[in-house]
């Protein structure tokens, strides 16, 4: 995953890399490894097509999941504070794209909710989302601590009294396979989220 960085160099005999498969283009397979990360919440969720979800953080994982799982019939309402992420979210064909001040008139109706930002703050937006006995699922990564943490109860009470499922949406646990993915055919490709690539000058220092 390149520790998220926009441009990488690969040594393909050190890293572990499958063959792109004919017919799937370049700038599609780049994203792939990216949508893979919320596949572990399909996994997991006991949500199911046309049931209500919700992805808060429509970075490049939240992006995804928020096709994937729209991709698997579910209604997806989806938030981030960018409205150039929003707007990237949109042309990838996420339905229902708002900022944050649209939370109150979603209401707690979702049945699964994704949090792909990492921060606390969007975690408690999440719980709120979440209808009562849904499931809550920390796909971001908290890889920094926020200044102005949230206390615990805005959290724990919310599960307690609801009957809310939190847990760790964090990719595989299985043990790595002799071939580790299979490129199966789908009748639904997810957009790419990106808004170009480099060119002339720049392409060529990388």
């Amino acid at each position: 995953m390149a520790p998220h960085a926009s441009v990488v160099r690969v040594d393909a005999r050190r890293a572990l890399c499958v063959p792109v498969p004919d017919g799937l283009p370049d700038e599609q397979a780049a994203f792939a490894r990216f949508a893979v990360v919320s596949m572990t919440t399909m996994l997991t969720t006991t949500a199911r097509g046309g049931d209500e979800a919700a992805v808060v953080g429509l970075g490049l994982v939240g992006n995804l999941a928020a096709q994937v799982l729209q991709s698997a019939g579910m209604r997806v309402h989806a938030l981030d504070l960018s409205e150039h992420r929003r707007e990237l979210a949109r042309r990838c064909g996420v339905g229902h794209v708002n900022g944050p001040e649209a939370e109150g008139d979603l209401g707690r109706g979702h049945r699964l909710v994704v949090e792909a930002s990492g921060s606390a703050q969007a975690l408690v937006t999440a719980v709120r989302l979440a209808a009562d006995g849904g499931e809550v699922v920390m796909v971001g990564a908290p890889w920094a601590g926020e200044t102005n943490t949230v206390p615990t109860g805005a959290v724990m009470g919310e599960i307690f009294l609801r009957f809310l499922t939190l847990r760790s949406g964090s990719e595989w646990r299985i043990p790595v396979l002799p071939v580790p993915w299979r490129w199966a055919p789908s009748s639904r490709t997810p957009s790419p989220p990106w808004t170009g690539s480099p060119r002339g000058a720049c392409a060529s220092s990388h």
